[in-house]
């Protein structure tokens, strides 16, 4: 009996040692900077024709490369340690005997009332297997991502010979023009007093409403006013409905690009149909505490999935 005791009081002490001893929770960590996701530098498009059974030219094929994204998703073994704002240094716990699998995918900031960061899902992600020590500071680098098959891109305006979009004021309205602003293709806009404001829309084209992502990406620059996007749709049952989508301040001169989620929105008006009628619009203000302003376009296109 005494020995059954001792065994036992045995068994205890050697669980309660154990049961104390923390786990190791030194981390690893992965750095990224953020020249290896901008603009012309990450996006690689030279089979972008043949995978995609396309013939954009130069200058279309050099709007889709130019990308510039503030923020990154990184996965580690299926897990997911969030989004970060570049550059980041990300603590991670991998498997030190093992190797390790890193998922990344640049993230965009969609325009909204409150800026919204998402995965950019139209870009295949980037899997790296490597294997990590305690403490190392590894740094990503040299990533180059591909769009996926499934994109498709209905609409895409570069602004170098000749534009889609028009003024539907044609009296009062400012008009749009073709021109050269900090070595690149724009469509310009300028604003007086005697033309304070501008709108200007594309032709009517279709949009499938059954897509799992729709964006619209506006690549612009503006000094002295702000504007809204919107779309105006067309169908026999509602006639024209014009959705505004979101308002662009003024960027004071600082070239930026919008990303706005159209998904939901093209869903919801093509009801039961399998397609839209929609065309792009956008309209400006020049401030009143301005005496002029100019906005300046250099892309716009709809990427879809």
């Amino acid at each position: 009996m005494r020995k059954n005791y001792l065994l036992y009081y045995l068994s205890v002490i050697v669980f309660l040692t154990y049961s104390c001893v923390r786990p190791n929770i030194t981390p690893a960590y992965l750095i990224f900077c953020s020249e290896d996701f901008k603009d012309s530098v990450c996006v690689d498009v030279s089979n972008f024709n043949e995978l995609h059974d396309t013939d954009y030219d130069a200058e279309e094929l050099e709007i889709l490369r130019q990308q510039t994204f503030p923020d990154v998703h990184v996965s580690i073994n299926g897990h997911a340690t969030g989004y970060w704002p570049l550059p980041c240094t990300i603590p991670v716990l991998p498997n030190y005997e093992l190797i390790n699998n890193i998922r990344i995918i640049p993230c965009v900031r969609i325009a909204s009332n409150t800026l919204t960061t998402v995965q950019y899902h139209f870009l295949n992600p980037i899997e790296q297997n490597i294997f990590l020590e305690k403490e190392e500071k590894r740094k990503i680098s040299s990533l180059k991502f591909d769009y996926r098959k499934e994109i498709s891109i209905p609409f895409l305006e570069t602004f170098v010979q000749s534009t889609d979009f028009s003024s539907l004021d044609t009296i009062h309205g400012a008009e749009l023009e073709l021109s050269v602003k900090d070595n690149k293709h724009c469509g310009t806009i300028i604003l007086n007093d005697q033309q304070p404001y501008f709108n200007i829309a594309t032709p009517y084209f279709f949009l499938t409403g059954q897509s799992v992502r729709q964006f619209w990406e506006i690549s612009y620059m503006s000094k002295g006013g702000e504007m809204t996007a919107y779309l105006n749709f067309q169908n026999t049952v509602t006639g024209a409905l014009i959705q505004d989508m979101v308002v662009f301040p003024d960027s004071r001169g600082v070239w930026k690009k919008g990303y706005i989620d159209i998904t939901e929105t093209i869903y919801l008006a093509s009801g039961t149909a399998s397609r839209l009628s929609v065309r792009l619009g956008i309209r400006g203000l020049r401030n009143a505490s301005s005496q002029n302003a100019d906005f300046h376009f250099e892309s716009i296109k709809i990427i879809t999935m």
